[in-house]
């Protein structure tokens, strides 16, 4: 749970980041000409322009858990696998729900961070803020354009993109994404400094999902035991 609450972390801030950037910046689009010549754009620039156009969206995923280290006949050994919905909403609010093989759910209402784990009768909260700053490569949800340096992004085929970090020692060391031919995001790879990888294929991709009003905020139950590190 802990290691999909990082990933998770990691993606949203991505698309975060992005967003904010693109309220400051304009950015050209692919092949348009100015002044007779032709603008080219970096694969970091396409990259954030794609994502700033994700405002909002839902999905379906799979989510595939891999070791790459520690097996012994040099394949990735899986570590497990699991289903569920994604609902994000910018800034900063989203909905993670794991439906099989056991149930578990991430929601951030914009402050604070909730994981909620019905099968322990338990939740943990905390702020977002700490959330982020304890992890890393979260670091990218500031404004500043200037942490993009921090990043090599490098384009692996027309709609995949590759992300490393400059930085040793991170979280999280690559992150690949991956578009369909509406630029939806229908593939995330993550892989973190111990080596696990953490795949997500997205189907059912959907830009104007009906948002319930209360989809982001969490009441615990009676029963429910409360580890509150706010």
């Amino acid at each position: 749970m802990r290691r999909v609450f990082i990933c998770l972390l990691w993606f949203v801030s991505c698309c975060q980041s992005a967003w904010l950037l693109a309220k400051e910046q304009t950015f050209p689009n692919a092949g348009e000409t100015v002044k007779s010549k032709s603008v080219v754009m970096s694969p970091e620039e396409e990259l954030r322009q794609k994502l700033s156009k994700l405002d909002q969206f839902s999905a379906h995923f799979v989510q595939t858990v891999w070791d790459q280290k520690t097996a012994k006949d040099k394949k990735p050994r899986q570590l497990s696998s699991a289903r569920g919905k994604v609902l994000i909403k910018r800034p900063n609010q989203f909905r993670w729900e794991i439906k099989k093989p056991d149930q578990s759910t991430i929601i951030s209402d914009g402050k604070s961070v909730w994981l909620d784990e019905p099968m322990l009768l338990q939740v943990q909260v905390m702020n977002l803020e700490k959330a982020v700053i304890n992890t890393p490569f979260l670091l990218i949800t500031s404004q500043e354009q200037e942490l993009w340096r921090h990043y090599t992004v490098k384009k692996q085929s027309a709609r995949h993109y590759h992300i490393t970090s400059k930085k040793p020692r991170q979280a999280i060391v690559d992150f690949e994404v991956q578009f369909d031919n509406d630029d939806q995001i229908s593939y995330l790879v993550v892989q973190d400094i111990q080596g696990i990888q953490t795949e997500y294929s997205l189907t059912r991709f959907n830009t104007r999902p009906w948002i319930k009003k209360n989809a982001f905020v969490f009441v615990p139950p009676k029963d429910y035991t409360i580890d509150d590190q706010r």
